[in-house]
């Protein structure tokens, strides 16, 4: 087994998750409230986490202010 394998994968929470895309965390609650979050990569009880990669696609494919994509 490789040196990567034995990587702990480390999940984002919604702390950590507002501070990456500079939101604050009562919004980045109400986008999960509100399914605006893309679907946790893992849950455990009712803690939720997300990969850093899945919210970097999902910054990258959220609409910009003006109408851009």
């Amino acid at each position: 087994m490789g040196a990567r394998e034995r990587e702990t994968a480390h999940y984002l929470s919604v702390t950590e998750v507002a501070e990456r895309v500079g939101l604050s965390v009562n919004t980045v609650k109400s986008y999960r409230t509100k399914g605006m979050l893309p679907t946790p990569d893992a849950t455990v009880g009712d803690v939720q986490g997300w990969l850093p990669v899945t919210i970097d696609e999902w910054v990258a494919s959220r609409p910009r202010a003006g109408g851009t994509a």
